[in-house]
């Protein structure tokens, strides 16, 4: 109905209409490929939001580089590590995406199903802040994915390999 059409646009923000059909999709197919998580990965996860699941990302890498960093000492298996983890991670990704965008869209959509319209169109500001797209996610995920870099690169030099 209307208004439901009206809140979804309202939380889902930029490409709703993509949205909708991959939402459509994965109720008969059960999946679908987003391109923009496989490409863009955690930064993507912080666009749309969903700042817990960039944050676990984030901290896995920083976790996974700590352990191989302290097992493996030959930087040329490091990066291919590395790269191997950014495919896979980047390919699940791909594959999640639109699921977890979902769950978090329907979390929206419920928690906002009493709230009328109206209301919801004249506190856009409101809206915008808990839902919908921020770049400001994006940049805040790059800061802390540089911080996080910058102390395993202290806690390497800091702690002597073996």
């Amino acid at each position: 109905d209307e208004p439901n059409v009206e809140k979804a646009k309202l939380i889902v923000g930029d490409n709703y209409n993509y949205y909708k059909a991959q939402f459509e999709r994965m109720k008969t197919l059960d999946s679908s490929f987003s391109f923009a998580a496989f490409f863009f990965g955690g930064a993507w996860l912080a666009y749309r939001k969903m700042r817990k699941e960039a944050l676990l990302l984030i901290v896995g890498y920083s976790l996974l580089a700590l352990v191989v960093g302290s097992i493996v000492q030959d930087i040329k298996i490091i990066k291919i590590m590395s790269l191997m983890v950014w495919v896979v991670t980047s390919i699940v990704l791909g594959f999640i995406g639109n699921k977890l965008y979902f769950k978090r869209y329907s979390t929206m959509m419920n928690q906002y199903k009493n709230w009328p319209i109206e209301e919801m169109k004249n506190d856009r500001i409101f809206i915008k802040k808990r839902c919908g797209t921020s770049w400001g996610n994006v940049f805040e995920f790059y800061a802390v994915l540089i911080f996080c870099n910058f102390v395993v690169r202290i806690i390497y030099v800091i702690v002597p390999s073996k």
